[in-house]
């Protein structure tokens, strides 16, 4: 099903060879009633022709096959550093958490996305993860992938 929607969408073959290539614009979106989408970025097929993600996918959910755009990325990391900047503590210093399939989806454009959340005048820390656990909101803790997290420090 996956190597059919993707396929027809962008007329390249999903194989075992290009695989990792042309999923990494194509995760997964798993669907939540009051909220984003859950992304889950496939990484390889297994031998019995499924789908190895990092993150589990329940059996049952509803999924959206998703697809990246690098502008779109670039931005909302952009709005999360503002954000971040503009809290109501002193800003003293970011921490950028950043999921790697970000960066393996950017590539050459990973540096605008740096530029994008860094400001000249606050230094900025970080580390690129395999994704990352955060409170949806409602009290609940989830694992998500392709994520850029902008947090700020307040020196004491």
């Amino acid at each position: 099903m996956y190597e059919s929607v993707v396929t027809e969408h962008t007329g390249t073959e999903v194989a075992s060879d290009n695989f990792f290539e042309t999923a990494k614009a194509h995760p997964f979106g798993i669907a939540r009633m009051d909220g984003e989408q859950i992304v889950r970025d496939p990484f390889e097929v297994t031998e019995t022709d499924g789908l190895n993600c990092f993150g589990d996918i329940p059996e049952g959910e509803f999924v959206h096959v998703l697809e990246g755009e690098p502008d779109s990325l670039i931005d909302a990391a952009r709005r999360a550093g503002q954000a971040a900047r503009e809290s109501d503590a002193t800003v003293d210093g970011l921490f950028f958490f950043d999921c790697i399939s970000r960066v393996l989806y950017l590539e050459d454009e990973f540096e605008r996305e740096l530029s994008a959340v860094a400001s000249d005048d606050t230094p900025m820390i970080g580390a690129l993860t395999i994704g990352e656990i955060a409170n949806d909101g409602y009290g609940h803790l989830d694992y998500y992938n392709k994520t850029a997290v902008v947090g700020a420090a307040e020196e004491k």
